[in-house]
């Protein structure tokens, strides 16, 4: 499985959160709004908490087992650790 592939359903939720967020915005009062933004930044914040913590498991087994045949070290890892320097929103 490609990373883009591992990506597709966690890019699929982000959309369906998206459209609820913009459906909430044309037919909702803004408290319901603000609801949806809130649900949605939180599910972010777990997905990074996810990267942060797959990132740290897969740097030990690289460091302590070394590389797997066909796994793709450096293409996962680089995904990770770019995903992660976006700022996070208690850092921006």
């Amino acid at each position: 499985m490609s990373t883009i592939d591992a990506e597709l359903p966690l890019v699929a939720r982000l959309r369906t959160r998206s459209r609820a967020v913009f459906l909430a915005a044309e037919e909702s009062p803004a408290q319901d709004l603000s609801n949806h933004l809130r649900d949605a930044a939180d599910e972010i914040e777990r997905l990074r908490n996810a990267a942060i913590d797959a990132l740290a498991g897969w740097k030990y087994i690289r460091e302590h087992h070394g590389d797997l045949y066909g796994v793709g070290w450096d293409r996962v890892q680089t995904a990770l650790e770019a995903s992660l320097a976006v700022p996070s929103r208690d850092q921006a």
